[in-house]
């Protein structure tokens, strides 16, 4: 397959995030990027910059509340609080794969703000940073992708390359 398929996340469907995790990495299994060992961290990595575009992103809804106490109800409660009003409910994640036959491209753009990503990044992690509810999901793209995980300045796009 060449081409490009696209995907419109509405925000307001961030529920969806699994289904189109799972149609993401069946299309690049099915198209030969890579074999069926790597679903398992395709589908990590897809899955992380989708709910980073969409929780962060397009809701801005900060991960630090997270670290209180109930914090992991508080955050996905304001989630679907923020996925209700008005200036979300049209608003959607641009999700774009861009196949050929030597690349597959995919590429997520929130349309939010953008963040620091280069901060999280450059960052000195310690072992406790590994123990806490936020904050790892740029770190593991990076992780498992390498340079095949890059963000754009403002950081509000992400574009993931799966090569043959």
């Amino acid at each position: 397959l060449s081409g490009q398929i696209v995907y419109n996340l509405p925000v307001k469907d961030y529920t969806s995030i699994e289904a189109l995790t799972d149609a993401i990495a069946d299309s690049i299994y099915r198209n030969g990027y890579i074999d069926g060992a790597y679903i398992p961290s395709t589908k990590t990595v897809i899955h992380e910059g989708l709910t980073n575009a969409i929780y962060h992103g397009a809701l801005g809804v900060s991960s630090v509340m997270r670290e209180q106490e109930g914090g992991a109800a508080l955050f996905m409660a304001e989630i679907h609080k923020r996925s209700l009003y008005a200036e979300f409910k049209r608003q959607y994640v641009l999700v774009v794969l861009t196949l050929d036959k030597e690349r597959c491209l995919v590429t997520i753009e929130d349309g939010g703000l953008g963040f620091d990503w280069q901060a999280v990044m450059n960052k000195e992690y310690t072992a406790d940073d590994f123990l806490k509810p936020h904050g790892r999901g740029v770190m593991l793209m990076k992780g498992l992708m390498g340079s095949d995980v890059y963000y754009n300045k403002r950081g509000d796009v992400l574009n993931i390359v799966f090569r043959k």
